[in-house]
């Protein structure tokens, strides 16, 4: 009989201490990667382009034979 008292007083004891743990879920953590927001593009040849700054956010084909690797970074990059 006292096995069964103890052995019911231990897992009334576990079920309240499982509970007492649980929590609401925190906001992001300093370690937590957070997606990049999704901005409008638009594809043109081989690049993707933002519609609110027009700036090429991809360049597709990087492996495209440049002409001329003496060129300056400047021109190089132009060619695609």
């Amino acid at each position: 009989m006292k096995q069964r008292r103890y052995c019911a007083q231990l897992l009334t004891l576990l079920i309240i201490s499982a509970t007492l743990f649980a929590q609401k879920p925190t906001g992001n953590h300093r370690m937590e990667i957070i997606p990049d927001p999704v901005e409008a593009s638009y594809r043109k040849q081989n690049m993707r382009i933002s519609r609110e700054s027009g700036v090429p956010l991809a360049l597709y084909r990087v492996d495209y034979p440049l002409k001329g690797t003496a060129a300056s970074p400047e021109a190089q990059s132009r060619q695609y």
